[in-house]
């Protein structure tokens, strides 16, 4: 159901692809202890990504794609597959409507902590690039 995206048609979710594409743009890829928003440019990240080394190493995890400008043209790379038909989170209203959308990228050793997903749903995930164990 992937093989249409340009994402991967084209190439565009390529890491070097993204460096240069975003090298200038700011994605998240963490929170201060006051739970404010930490950010680095797609160069920095890319070169983090090659060289850490770290036990527990950052990863970008965006979901302001509508705030976020040049971010938004991720939007053009990906389509929802049709087995999922509806957005269940449009019955809650756009004032409650939680994040529903994220792009992560992380090297190896990274990833999320244990969590519930808004509203107790379950995400839809695509691998662009190496391999997610769950």
């Amino acid at each position: 159901c992937m093989d249409d995206w340009p994402a991967f048609r084209d190439g565009a979710w390529a890491p070097s692809e993204l460096e240069q594409r975003f090298r200038h743009v700011e994605f998240k890829c963490g929170q201060d202890d006051n739970g404010r928003k930490l950010r680095m440019k797609m160069k920095y990240f890319y070169d983090y990504l090659k060289t850490q080394k770290d036990d527990s190493p950052l990863y970008l995890f965006e979901s302001s794609f509508h705030d976020a400008g040049r971010i938004h043209t991720l939007m053009d790379d990906f389509k929802v597959p049709d087995f999922f038909p509806a957005d269940l989170f449009n019955l809650v209203g756009r004032d409650r409507k939680p994040p529903y959308r994220w792009f992560c990228i992380g090297p190896e050793r990274s990833g999320s902590t244990v969590h519930i997903d808004p509203l107790g749903t379950a995400a839809w995930n695509s691998v662009t690039s190496g391999y997610k164990l769950w």
